[in-house]
């Protein structure tokens, strides 16, 4: 009979004790509950970013001719298959503007060029012509991690692809031109300047 009290109340306290709510596991559970939140506002996060916002990073570039792909004349050549020497990138939430530097230029005024990152075709007069025969027609899409800009004006037509690779913006620009004259394609690489 003692056994049975003995036994009945052991079992009373095991139940009472897993029944009743332990200040350590409470805050196990908060600790939880609060890395779940995290997590769930890190996931937020993430998801508001604007698909490969990295490029926003871009910024002042300029090009690195030890790495980059030149002309066969081992300069940067000229006309159509001309890359610029330094770029400097703005981006907005629907929008793309790149300010060129050329070398051909001779430090000429920089050229701007705008893109929208919907796909969809911007056109813009040439300001160098004062009766345009053929606007510059403008397109940004993304392929993955790889932001792809085309621009053609009148028969040329330029498509670049750049992928951002930690501080280096790789570049692989194709220009084509009617016959072939000024047509090319290159790998360049441009450095982040201050």
């Amino acid at each position: 009979m003692i056994y049975n009290v003995a036994r009945i109340s052991i079992a009373l306290l095991l139940i009472t004790l897993l029944a009743a709510p332990s200040p350590a596991l409470a805050q196990t559970s908060n600790e939880e509950q609060k890395k779940e939140e995290q997590k769930k506002q890190e996931q937020n996060k993430d998801q508001k970013k604007p698909k490969n916002s990295d490029i926003e990073n871009i910024g002042n570039r300029d090009i690195n001719k030890g790495l980059s792909q030149m002309a066969a004349s081992g300069g940067m050549g000229t006309g159509v298959a001309e890359p610029p020497i330094a770029i400097t990138v703005k981006q907005g939430a629907n929008e793309i503007t790149l300010t060129l530097k050329y070398e051909s230029g001779g430090g000429s005024q920089p050229l701007t060029a705008s893109f929208t990152l919907d796909g969809k075709v911007t056109q813009v007069p040439d300001p160098a012509d004062p009766r345009p025969a053929y606007n510059y027609k403008r397109i940004a899409t993304w392929d993955g991690a790889r932001l792809v800009l085309r621009t053609i004006h009148g028969l040329n037509n330029i498509r670049e692809v750049w992928v951002l690779d930690g501080t280096v913006l790789r570049a692989q620009r194709a220009a084509q031109t009617p016959g072939g004259a000024d047509s090319a394609t290159r790998n360049l690489v441009y450095s982040k300047t201050p």
